[in-house]
């Protein structure tokens, strides 16, 4: 939710018991919240922010050089980040491309280096709340997103799609070991944010209006396969239903029945009914699949009817043969 823009001056006098050490200090900054920026008048200072879910700390990043004027894709020139707690600045620090930043109620802190040029990678960054870096991981793909737990002692890291074995990744480390714990992408795809339960070891992905997944902190297995797997298909985009029917029957495999049958038919029906019809081809090879299912399940019929209605949408689907064959069968037990 975007905030509305205001102004927050820090009295000078203002401590707090969990405020880290610090070196000389500073005059009290002024900080300007709009929307997702930031600005610090005192340093000239204008970039993106996170705060902590305390409201005690503010990171700001600036994927800029602030000497050269330029910002965003570029092959020179280091963006810079700053900490911001009690109206001091406590750390900060120049790297090539910072984004995507979070802070913990710890003064731990996460960044990710979106690194200069053209080239598929990236880097991962958690710094304690002096700006020591705890930990620090290259990626050979593109950073996706990522977040830190409110406490500081884990983080999550996400990448995008490239050519090796970096491509979609959800990695998760525990800061205090600098450790990373593991690397896999999720089969419920990326949420909306993060809920770390370190008591019962599960990383909870929220996405916002359809439901929260639980993965183990220990080795990444996907806790609530099941569960997602029957919930998903409440809220998936029509061709996600029509791909889950595909894949469903594709897993039956000879042990597909009637009760297994009447659930895949109900998806593709529901795909078709949802809108997967808004594209010829998706929508012909969604009635490609449900001709597929009939066939198998002994319905010669009701297939026909199917690849008929497939073939008129999308000429190209592939089914001339098919329709000729079961013509011919339907036909000798006329």
């Amino acid at each position: 939710m975007s905030e509305r823009s205001f102004t927050v001056v820090w009295p000078f006098s203002r401590r707090s018991s969990r405020r880290p050490a610090s070196g000389t200090k500073s005059s009290s900054l002024r900080l300007e919240f709009d929307n997702l920026m930031v600005s610090i008048a005192d340093r000239n200072y204008f970039g993106r922010y996170s705060k902590s879910p305390d409201g005690e700390f503010v990171l700001a990043w600036r994927d800029a050089d602030p000497r050269g004027g330029r910002g965003g894709y570029r092959d020179s020139g280091k963006g810079d980040y700053l900490l911001v707690h009690d109206g001091e600045i406590i750390a900060e620090g120049r790297m090539e491309r910072p984004n995507d930043g979070r802070v913990s109620n710890s003064g731990r802190f996460a960044l990710s280096d979106w690194r200069f040029g053209a080239a598929l990678r990236s880097t991962f960054y958690v710094f304690d709340s002096l700006g020591k870096i705890l930990v620090s991981k290259e990626f050979k793909a593109n950073a996706l997103h990522s977040d830190i737990s409110p406490d500081g002692q884990f983080a999550v890291f996400v990448t995008a799609r490239s050519d090796n074995e970096d491509s979609n990744k959800m990695s998760l480390f525990d800061v205090e070991a600098a450790t990373l714990l593991w690397s896999k992408w999720p089969q419920s795809g990326i949420p909306d944010r993060y809920q770390f339960d370190a008591a019962r070891a599960r990383l909870w992905l929220v996405y916002e209006g359809k439901g929260s997944y639980s993965f183990s902190m220990t080795d990444g297995t996907f806790l609530d396969l099941d569960r997602w797997e029957d919930e998903r298909i409440d809220w998936a985009h029509p061709f996600e239903l029509s791909r889950i029917g595909q894949e469903r029957l594709e897993a039956a495999g000879s042990g597909l029945d009637v009760e297994k049958g009447a659930e895949i038919a109900f998806i593709l029906k529901k795909a078709i009914a949802a809108g997967v019809d808004e594209n010829a081809f998706e929508h012909s090879r969604t009635l490609k699949t449900l001709g597929d299912l009939w066939e198998r399940l002994g319905d010669e019929r009701e297939a026909l009817k199917c690849f008929e209605e497939a073939q008129s949408i999308y000429p190209k689907i592939g089914v001339k043969r098919r329709i000729a064959r079961l013509g011919n069968s339907i036909g000798k037990l006329s």
